[in-house]
């Protein structure tokens, strides 16, 4: 039997003024009160409460000992409110991995409101494309864009983009337009050194489905950068929408095979189901800003 039970027991006598006042506030019942009240005061050697039909009172001994426990039984409380609090009030440090494109680009605006709505949280933010290990590094979440092998992480999609060739119109003038998926072979290619496969790119259109082995002049871990690359006319590119989507808008880069592709899912990966409310909360708030698929081509 620990002693803080006697002792926190003891001290919920005194202030509720009865054995029953007290087993109410422990929601224990009154007996039991009263027997660990007594297991105290054996232990101690010392008769702590005057005891009669009509009222409890402290004797000196009492006195001295509820003077000294009281308030160490008060922080235990104000721990344990504190803790419950936290559980429900998102606080505390969050450490979140983003993708480079989609985290500066589409989701800077939300994170910056999210800090803003809820100053209790102290956000760790990396953002690379390189897979994190969530565990082995401590983080809480990251945002992955493509499909994810098969682990033992919590998934939850966000919303799909559309991966595409892109070219600048000026290297498709110098080095003509592929007819096809296999034409692709004979072109410079920018690879992105991430992907499973990087010399193999598979695109459908439908239900047809069609794959090259690709090189090139260059391979890069970071699909803005192969964007830029594609966009001054180093060779064809093949990105999701949230790379390309503003060349794309203005021209400086185009579309090489309309209608092939692949979809391109973004999420939210976890490492364990009980999500904390900050992470509840962050991930509400990116899954808003995603909601309307920002890059989408109009």
């Amino acid at each position: 039997m620990s002693r803080m039970v006697e002792v926190e027991a003891f001290v919920a006598v005194v202030a509720e003024g009865s054995f029953v006042g007290a087993a109410a506030r422990l929601g224990v019942s009154g007996p039991y009160v009263s027997k660990l009240v007594s297991r105290l005061e054996d232990r101690l050697g010392a008769r702590l409460l005057h005891r009669s039909t009509r009222s409890l009172t402290l004797t000196e001994a009492g006195r001295r000992l509820h003077a000294d426990c009281a308030e160490a039984v008060g922080l235990v409380d104000a721990a344990e409110r504190a803790l419950r609090s936290a559980r429900s009030t998102p606080s505390g440090t969050l450490r979140v991995t983003l993708p480079t494109g989609i985290g500066v680009r589409w989701l800077s605006g939300a994170v910056a409101r999210f800090m803003v709505a809820w100053p209790a949280v102290k956000l760790d933010a990396l953002y690379t494309d390189r897979v994190v290990d969530l565990i082995g590094e401590g983080y809480d979440l990251a945002v992955r864009a493509g499909r994810l092998p098969d682990s033992a992480l919590i998934v939850r999609r966000l919303v799909m983009a559309r991966r595409r060739l892109v070219a600048a119109p000026d290297y498709l003038a110098r080095s003509g337009w592929p007819a096809d998926v296999a034409a692709l072979a004979s072109h410079r290619c920018l690879l992105y050194a991430y992907s499973r496969a990087p010399s193999t790119w598979t695109l459908s259109r439908g239900e047809v489905e069609a794959s090259a082995t690709v090189t090139g002049p260059m391979a890069a871990n970071s699909g803005a950068v192969l964007a830029d690359a594609a966009r001054s006319g180093a060779g064809i590119a093949y990105l999701p929408d949230f790379h390309t989507a503003s060349a794309l808008a203005d021209g400086t880069l185009v579309d090489v095979l309309p209608g092939w592709g692949d979809d391109v899912p973004v999420q939210v990966v976890f490492p364990d189901r009980r999500r904390p409310p900050k992470v509840r909360v962050f991930v509400d708030a990116i899954a808003e800003a995603l909601a309307a698929t920002p890059w989408a081509l109009t």
